[in-house]
């Protein structure tokens, strides 16, 4: 995907989640320094990222392997 595409659809969530709503995920990060992350599926890497805000919840999920 490229950035423009997914700029906009970056936009398209946060919109659908609201101010109000609220983002989980499981990747860490400390301070300015990259954390590690909580596997959630079979693949080496992966990036889960939850949002949920009134009646919408989305669910992202990018997985890649070495």
């Amino acid at each position: 995907m490229n950035r423009e595409n997914a700029a906009s659809l970056t936009e398209q969530l946060i919109r659908a989640i609201g101010p109000a709503g609220r983002w989980w995920s499981n990747y860490h990060v400390s301070g300015e320094r990259s954390g590690g992350w909580d596997s959630v599926t079979i693949y080496t890497f992966d990036r889960v990222i939850i949002g949920s805000g009134g009646d919408t919840t989305v669910t992202l999920v990018a997985i890649d392997e070495d």
